[in-house]
C-alpha cells in the first residue's frame, strides 16, 4: 500500500497535476485521491488502468517499487529512439490519419442506433479492455470500459437538451437495477447526471429481464460538468430474481 501511495503522489507531482485535477480525470473526488496518497484507502481495480494512463506509466510501475521520476535513463531512452519514432510516424501518418476519429465515430454510431440519440461529432474516445483480466487476485467483471469527452460546445448543448426529453435516459438508478450492475462499478451510479442500462439481447432499457438467461449489457453514465459519457460493457446471468456475474 505504501509503495502505491508514494508512487501515486510522486507521479502526480511529476505530471504537474493537483489532487483535484487528477480526481477529475479519474471521475472521483479530491478526497479519494488524498486518501490513496496517504495510504488510507485504495482505488477500485477498474480504476488502475485509467490512473496509469493519466500518469503515463504501466500498472506494474504504479503498483510496484517506488517510481523513478525524471531519471537520466528515461531521458536517454527518449533521445535514443526519437529519430526512429519520427521516421515511423512519417511513414505511417498517411495510412493512419483519421484512425482515431474513425474509432470514435464507429463506436458512437453503434451506440446511437441503440440509444436513440445523436452524439456530438467532435471529441475524444478512450477504451480499456478488461476481458478475462485478473489483477492481484481480483477478477474484473466487465469486458470493456470506454469514455467519450465531447468538445464542441454547440453540439454538447444540443446533446444535453436531447437528454432532458429522451425517455430512456434517467437521472438516477433505482435500487432494483443495482442487481444487474457488477459490484465493482456500482459506485458509478453516484457520479453522473443521466444514465441508461441497455440490454443488448432484449433491446430493453433500465429493466430486469423477463426470463432467466445470459445477457450482455451496456451501462452509460453522462456527466454534464465534464462533458463525459462513460460506457461499461459487461455480461450478467439472470436466474429469476438473482444474478450471477
Amino acid at each position: 500500500m505504501s509503495k502505491f501511495s508514494d508512487n501515486l503522489r510522486e507521479l502526480r507531482i511529476e505530471k504537474q497535476l493537483t489532487q483535484k485535477q487528477l480526481a477529475s480525470r479519474l471521475y472521483v473526488t479530491k478526497q479519494a485521491v488524498s486518501k490513496w496518497e496517504r495510504g488510507k484507502g485504495y482505488p477500485d481495480t477498474t480504476s488502475l488502468p485509467l490512473i496509469a494512463k493519466n500518469l503515463d506509466v504501466s500498472i506494474d510501475t504504479l503498483m510496484g517499487g517506488k517510481a523513478q521520476v525524471n531519471s537520466k535513463i528515461k531521458k536517454n531512452k527518449v533521445v535514443a529512439v526519437s529519430f526512429i519514432l519520427l521516421f515511423i510516424i512519417f511513414i505511417f501518418t498517411v495510412s493512419f490519419v483519421g484512425g482515431k476519429d474513425n474509432e470514435y465515430n464507429n463506436f458512437a454510431n453503434y451506440l446511437e442506433e441503440s440509444l436513440i440519440i445523436d452524439f456530438p461529432s467532435e471529441g475524444e474516445l478512450t477504451t480499456s479492455d478488461f476481458e478475462d483480466w485478473i489483477i492481484y487476485g481480483n477478477e474484473i467483471k466487465i469486458n470493456k470500459m470506454s469514455y467519450f469527452v465531447f468538445t464542441d460546445e454547440e453540439e454538447i448543448k444540443t446533446f444535453e437538451n436531447e437528454l432532458i426529453i429522451n425517455q430512456i435516459w434517467v437521472k438516477e438508478i433505482n435500487r432494483e437495477l443495482l442487481n444487474i450492475i457488477p459490484e465493482n462499478i456500482i459506485e458509478y451510479t453516484l457520479i453522473g447526471d443521466y444514465y441508461i442500462i441497455y440490454n443488448t439481447n432484449t433491446n430493453r432499457y433500465n429493466s430486469l429481464p423477463e426470463t432467466q438467461g445470459d445477457y450482455k449489457y451496456i451501462f452509460l453514465i453522462y456527466q454534464i460538468e465534464h462533458c463525459r459519457l462513460i460506457v461499461f460493457e459487461y455480461n450478467k446471468s439472470y436466474i429469476g430474481g438473482s444474478n450471477e456475474e
